[in-house]
């Protein structure tokens, strides 16, 4: 008082979150923006062109960027987060994602191969998202959990099960009733087991739009069902990818902040991003 400093509670401190992209924002710089690659090259050979990347702001960290070619209708797509770039990995190996595509794929080996989310990155579960995988698989298993750090509880899991020679994809929930929580099953129709084992690369896509669910397959609704309550968020909590019995491998395993459309789904289930990029001739 009176302007004397007081003689205790004397120190603070100032926590100053993350803020303004501290990791970056990143665009082509302006010579990459439009480029020429030459058609004249002989049968079976290639053509390359470099296009720079800046980092504009953003000091945290090392960071990797990943980019790709879509068709003009695939701008409307909302955002999405890469839980497998954005893990830290266990007992993955590389392995050949499907045709004309360049992102990481991974082999699971149904024992010990995880990708675990950081937690910076852990996205949130509200009343509308959407998760879309590519997948070769070789066993069936559970391809995604979020759940409690102990393994005690799982708000939701997305899983391949085979069952009396077809295979299904089911979405396993847990939701909130007071006062109790309680799970409940989207299960899609039989899927041949011909069908899965072909070793070609296959779509699947689950959304959830505030009481809706839906699952697709390389571009086909397999099942909607009404969900009995709100799926509890556990965003806090740890999510995984593999971890289970799934052998076989896994690419494009993305996390979007909305419900997808039709449309949107038939964008993602197209062929991949070099097929977009169309030569002109003449």
């Amino acid at each position: 008082t009176d302007g004397r400093l007081a003689s205790s509670d004397t120190t603070a401190t100032l926590t100053i979150l993350e803020n303004d992209d501290p990791y970056g924002a990143y665009e082509f710089e302006a010579s990459s923006r439009d480029v020429e690659i030459p058609e004249d090259i002989p049968i079976g050979g290639s053509s390359m062109v470099d296009m720079q990347v800046e980092r504009n702001q953003g000091t945290f960290g090392e960071v990797t960027v990943v980019w790709e070619v879509l068709p003009e209708s695939g701008m409307t797509l909302p955002t999405f987060t890469d839980l497998l770039l954005a893990s830290t990995t266990t007992s993955l190996t590389s392995s050949t994602g499907r045709l004309d595509t360049n992102t990481t794929a991974y082999q699971f080996d149904g024992l010990n191969s995880t990708a675990t989310v950081m937690e910076f990155y852990l996205p949130r579960i509200d009343n509308s998202f959407s998760i879309s995988i590519w997948i070769i698989p070789t066993a069936p298993g559970i391809l995604m959990a979020m759940g409690a750090l102990d393994g005690s509880f799982s708000s939701f899991n997305i899983s391949l099960i085979f069952n009396a020679g077809n295979y299904n994809i089911e979405l396993q929930y847990v939701y909130q009733t007071t006062p109790m929580v309680l799970s409940a099953i989207v299960q899609s129709s039989d899927i041949a087991q011909s069908y899965f084992e072909d070793g070609s690369s296959h779509h699947i896509v689950v959304t959830v739009s505030e009481t809706q669910a839906s699952i697709y397959l390389d571009n086909n609704n397999v099942a909607i069902s009404t969900l009995n309550g709100p799926i509890v968020d556990m965003s806090n909590s740890e999510f995984v990818v593999g971890g289970g019995s799934f052998v076989g491998t896994m690419q494009d395993v993305r996390f979007y902040s909305s419900a997808l459309s039709v449309n949107d789904i038939i964008i993602l289930s197209g062929d991949g991003a070099a097929s977009h990029v169309t030569p002109i001739t003449g």
